[in-house]
This record gives structure tokens, C-alpha cells and sequence, in this order.
């Protein structure tokens, strides 16, 4: 059956020229599902020249959702002898083990290719099917297929006598085509229980990503590689992190440190009651993992670390605040409040940024952060320290996919009140901090050079940044009074 489909596919190359730039994708439905079954279409994805040698990661969806295994083929994916790809995609017209209702269902094939070696070609493809499921109370069943693109269907190999009608919906070039399978002249018989249909489908440019791609700049060309730089607005300082562990402690060697400042007797004091290095923080696939390295041990939401020094700040804690107390004596604390901050009720948003981030990355040869591949499991995209009840002006953010800059605590891990909710965004590629503007209506520039749309720059140590009129400026990480 498989190199039936093949068969098919070349004979689809060889009669439309159109077919040679973009790839195309084949769907065998073989016996199309009825209310209650299941069915395994196959897929085979044909690749025009200009495609070979890239590979493909492939994300299904079915919306409304109906009951399948997985969201995404790449792992499924098997390679033709031609090059091209095939997959099996089985699913059922049930939801909840329980027959779906009737309606519209699309099904959505998402495809990204990396090792694409031509710029110009797009690395984000897709197209919508449409199924349709009748009414129980019609007289007779209806196969529906919709297509956005030019449409074979061949009818010979499927079963057709349990539908009364078989409606091919598309654009206006859509075609009804016998074609020749395996040499001889297709003949349509709708009473042959071997017959199945195999439908083409016409691959086109993702939007959400081709025309809203990230790039680099070409002004600003050269950053300061560092792992660690500070922010500052106004008074306020905050520094920037980009590596999974932070020591905290009042050693002036520590990431964070915990000294009550500005410095008194009374602060002092206060601060000798913490050790040198007082806890760890380490990020990892289930949250953030706190270790006490001091006698006095640490509090996470008032739960004292307890015997074993550990506890886990875990990942399904986004956006929650944490209340985070080194030392054991109450008026001597060393009081933070943690936030995991991310996107947890877009999810369809969440991946397109972590894949045009990824594109940036991949066309530029550039490095991400260790946090990178972390906040995949966790969905954190970065993770905000404020100090409570002393020097309140200086917070601390670790950068685990990016750190948003706008008016919004719930979004965003640098906060000024006169900013839009979202406004810029600050990422960590090649050892680099690197800006860009949030969307269409950002104002961004990095020394007077205002930076277009999906813009991004690196930023070198001295550069004064204006987000929509606020001005900031990034430097060499350092502590306010240390």
C-alpha cells in the first residue's frame, strides 16, 4: 500500500509543474471512519528538490479534539527510498471513548523543516482538512473532504457503498482524477470493496511564522558576551542571569547576595546570621530544586527545609508567588518572593514563540542556554527574585526562554508602570543578551537606532535602551551598595 501511494505521488510531480517548489502532501484515507471507528489515514509528504536534504518535524491537531494518541508524528516519521516522508495518523470519531457529535471537525498539519539550507524557502508549512460528521438522522451518511488548494481524488481502491454521496469540496481548479496508479487506466467502481480515495493536498506558507520571523540585525552586529548583565531603571536594579544554578549567601563570591543592605550596624548584624553560601537554587525539568549549604537551613512558603535541606519549587507552580526566608530566626530572615513567570493558558502561542526563537537560532548557527532545553518541561520562560522588606529596588531574574518587559507582573519579569502590558522582550543567544520588540506596536531602540519589527539586537555593555519612552540601561551585572 505504501508504494502505492508513492506511485501516486510521482504521478502527481510528473503532471503539475506547480508541484516542483513547495512540497506537497498525499493522504490515503482508505476506508474513511464512520461514527464510533476509527481510521489510520496515511500521509506521505512528497519533497520538491529544493526540499531535499531537510527534515521534517510534523504537529496534528484536530479541533474540535477528537480521541488520537498523539499530537505530533515526528517520531512516527519513515523515510522513502525517494526521500520523502510517510506517517500514519490513526484516530476515531469518538471523544471520551463516547461517539462524537456531528459537526465540522479541521484537521490541522503543521510542518517544520530544519537543515534547510536555502533562506528563502519557508521552514513552516501547513494546510486545514475538513471533516464532516452528518447527522444521525440522515438518511444517508456524507463523506466530505474540503481542500484550500488543487485537489486530486482518486476513487478507485475505496469501499464508497456505505456513503450515499461523496462530496468533494475546494477552490474553484479542484479536480475529480483517475490517475495512473500502476500503469494501466484507473476505472472508478463504487462497488469494489478494495477502492479507497487519496487526496493531495497543497502545502502553504504558515503566516505565523514566515511573515513574522525573527532576524538580526544588521546595525547592530556585536554584543558583550557575559552570562550574567544588569538592568537599570531609575533607581531600580535588576540583574540578569542565564545559567540553572544560583548560590545564595552574603559572600560577595555568591550569585545573589543575601546581605541586609544598605550596610548599618543593625544590617550587620543581621546579615552574620546568614552563612557565606546559604542555599543553592538549581533549575531542572521539575522546578526548581532549593538546597540548604547553612545550619540554619530556609523556609519555602513557611516550611522549614526540615532534616533533609531540600525542597522543590515544582514546575506546576507558574505564576504562583513563593515566600522564600533564609535563616531560622524570624526577625532576622532573609525574605524574597519567588515567581516562575510564563504563558500557561495560550499554549498554541507559546509554541510559535519558542519555534520562531528556535528559526532565529537554527538560520544564525547560534547557541542557546542549558535553561533552554529546561523550560521546555517547566514552560517557564523566566524566573523572578525580589527581596522584601530591604532594598526592594533590586530583583533579580533568571532568563530560561526570554524575560518580557512591559507593565504587566503576570507576563513580565521587568516591570515599569508606564509600559504597555508586553513591550520588549530580552533573549539569550550565543552567549549574548539579545532585544527585540514584543509585536507591530513596540518602540524599541538601542542608542537612537530604532529597531524594525521583529528586529533583534544584541546588547553590549553601556547601551541606553528605550522601550515606548522608558529609558534603560544595560551594563556589567553588579549590586546595588556592594
Amino acid at each position: 500500500e505504501a508504494a502505492d501511494v508513492v506511485k501516486v505521488a510521482e504521478g502527481v510531480r510528473s503532471q503539475f509543474p506547480v508541484f516542483k517548489r513547495l512540497p506537497h502532501l498525499i493522504v490515503d484515507w482508505k476506508t474513511p471512519p464512520t461514527v464510533g471507528s476509527q481510521c489510520s489515514p496515511q500521509f506521505l509528504l512528497v519533497l520538491s528538490d529544493e526540499y531535499s536534504g531537510a527534515t521534517p518535524e510534523i504537529d496534528i491537531a484536530l479541533n474540535p479534539r477528537l480521541d488520537y494518541e498523539y499530537e505530533s508524528a515526528t517520531t512516527e516519521l519513515q523515510r522513502s527510498e525517494k526521500g520523502h516522508w510517510d506517517w500514519f495518523f490513526p484516530f476515531a470519531l469518538t471523544k471520551g471513548g463516547l461517539n462524537c457529535l456531528p459537526g465540522d471537525y479541521i484537521l490541522s498539519i503543521a510542518i517544520r523543516f530544519t537543515g534547510l539550507n536555502r533562506p528563502t524557502l519557508p521552514r513552516h508549512l501547513r494546510t486545514d482538512i475538513r471533516l464532516t460528521v452528518p447527522l444521525a438522522s440522515d438518511g444517508e451518511q456524507v463523506l466530505e473532504i474540503d481542500a484550500d488548494g488543487k485537489s486530486i481524488v482518486n476513487l478507485q481502491g475505496m469501499d464508497l457503498r456505505q456513503f450515499g454521496t461523496i462530496k468533494l469540496s475546494g477552490s474553484d481548479d479542484a479536480i475529480v482524477n483517475a490517475l495512473h496508479v500502476a500503469g494501466k487506466e484507473a476505472e472508478s467502481k463504487h462497488d469494489d470493496a478494495a477502492d479507497r480515495i487519496v487526496h493531495e493536498y497543497r502545502l502553504r506558507p504558515d503566516n505565523r511564522f514566515e511573515f513574522e520571523a525573527l532576524f538580526l540585525s544588521e546595525s547592530i552586529t556585536d554584543g558583550s558576551k557575559a552570562p550574567k548583565a544588569s538592568i537599570t531603571l531609575g533607581e531600580r536594579n535588576v540583574i540578569l542571569y542565564s545559567q540553572p544554578a544560583l548560590r545564595l549567601g552574603r559572600s560577595r563570591a555568591a550569585d545573589i547576595v543575601t546581605r541586609f543592605l544598605p550596610r548599618s550596624e543593625e544590617h550587620d548584624k543581621h546579615s552574620k546570621n546568614l552563612s557565606r553560601i546559604h542555599a543553592d537554587c538549581l533549575l531542572n525539568e521539575d522546578g526548581m530544586l532549593i538546597t540548604s549549604e547553612s545550619s540554619t537551613g530556609f523556609e519555602l512558603n513557611h516550611t522549614p527545609s526540615g532534616d533533609s535541606g531540600e525542597m522543590l519549587l515544582q514546575k506546576e507552580g507558574l505564576n504562583d508567588p513563593y515566600d522564600l526566608r533564609l535563616g531560622q530566626f524570624l526577625k532576622t530572615q532573609f525574605k524574597m518572593t519567588v515567581v516562575p513567570i510564563g504563558n500557561n493558558t495560550n499554549q498554541v502561542l507559546k509554541r510559535q514563540d519558542r519555534q520562531r526563537i528556535e528559526d532565529l537560532a537554527e538560520r544564525n548557527h547560534m547557541r542557546q542556554s542549558r535553561l533552554w532545553k529546561i523550560s521546555e518541561s517547566t514552560d517557564w520562560e523566566c524566573v523572578h527574585f525580589k527581596r522584601s522588606e530591604n532594598l526592594e529596588e533590586e530583583e533579580y531574574v533568571v532568563i530560561c526562554q526570554y524575560v518580557q518587559i512591559g507593565s504587566s507582573p503576570k507576563l513580565c519579569g521587568i516591570t515599569h508602570k508606564h509600559l504597555p502590558s508586553v513591550a520588549a522582550r530580552i533573549l539569550y543567544l550565543n552567549e549574548t543578551f539579545h532585544i527585540c520588540g514584543y509585536d507591530n506596536s513596540s518602540e524599541v531602540s538601542i542608542n537612537g537606532h530604532s529597531l524594525q519589527t521583529h528586529e533583534v539586537a544584541p546588547l553590549s555593555f553601556g547601551d541606553i535602551i528605550d522601550v515606548s519612552g522608558v529609558k534603560l540601561e544595560f551594563d556589567k551585572a553588579y549590586q546595588m551598595h556592594m
